[in-house]
């Protein structure tokens, strides 16, 4: 049983950074190794299914993460000013 958590738990580790640096392109290599660590540590939980114990992971709190991620680099980009049309009516 043990061993299929750590099995579960690598992949997950796997499948995240590589989403955040290639798919998304989010984050650098410096910043994905703790940003997935946190994420594994706050939005992974066990859950017992029948007899035995699986990784539960939070998809809500990882996704709600990453979009705090694509705010934070939409703020800093090109595109962090946004210009409102105020439209007067007489």
């Amino acid at each position: 049983m043990g061993k299929q958590i750590q099995d579960q738990k690598k992949l997950l580790e796997e499948c995240l950074p590589r989403y955040l640096t290639e798919s998304a392109r989010l984050l650098d290599e410096s910043q994905v190794v703790t940003e997935v660590n946190v994420m594994v540590q706050n939005c992974v939980g066990l859950e017992l299914r029948d007899s035995s114990y699986y990784l539960a992971p939070r998809w809500v709190a990882i996704f709600r993460r990453i979009y705090n991620w694509r705010l934070a680099k939409l703020s800093t980009g090109k595109f962090s000013e946004a210009y409102v049309l105020t439209q007067h009516l007489y």
